[in-house]
């Protein structure tokens, strides 16, 4: 490899602060294509920023420039028309006339979004207009039914497997004498 092929040398030593402030305004800031553009590892340039308070106002105003700039062209945006840049602003900076968004999982102060009593309501409407239909109140039956038969008595000791049971049938009179009755337990 002759001395054409080589890489080219990386040294650490800080260029002029001119020259410093040229590389970070042309870079926009971002300290790897700083780093690049001097041939030095990005570390290097880091030190640098953090060593001196000059080399990271320059990294600063360099950021700033490149935020102004962003915000002319979403400026340019808006009154082109760019729905999109409308929400993105509005989203941003227009959270305090309420242009937020955000998921509610609870009321203020922590108290449901729909109170109790009213939930209890709309749950009994909505029960009410369900058993208006026909079809429906068939279906509510035949489960009852299943729930019915699914009473299971253990062998070993007599219980009811249902919540509380205590072994005596709960038909009610409901057709646990005859085989397939409503009522009917299985042993």
């Amino acid at each position: 490899m002759g001395a054409q092929d080589a890489p080219p040398k990386k040294t650490s030593r800080r260029p002029r602060l001119e020259t410093l402030r040229k590389v970070i305004f042309a870079r926009a800031g971002i300290v790897s294509s700083v780093a690049d553009s001097l041939k030095v590892a990005p570390r290097t340039v880091r030190r640098w920023r953090d060593g001196d308070k000059r080399v990271k106002e320059m990294f600063f105003e360099a950021r700033e420039a490149l935020l102004d700039l962003a915000e002319s062209e979403l400026m340019k945006g808006i009154k082109a028309g760019v729905p999109s840049d409308r929400y993105f602003f509005l989203k941003c900076q227009g959270k305090a006339r309420g242009y937020v968004e955000r998921a509610e999982v609870t009321g203020a102060g922590g108290a449901d979004l729909i109170p109790p009593e009213m939930a209890a309501r709309r749950e009994t409407e909505r029960i009410s207009e369900l058993m208006k239909d026909p079809e429906y109140r068939e279906l509510q039956s035949r489960m009852l039914m299943v729930l019915d038969r699914m009473k299971v008595k253990d062998a070993g000791n007599g219980h009811d497997k249902t919540v509380g049971g205590n072994g005596e049938d709960r038909s009610g009179g409901n057709g646990a004498s005859e085989p397939g009755g409503i009522g009917e337990v299985i042993n």
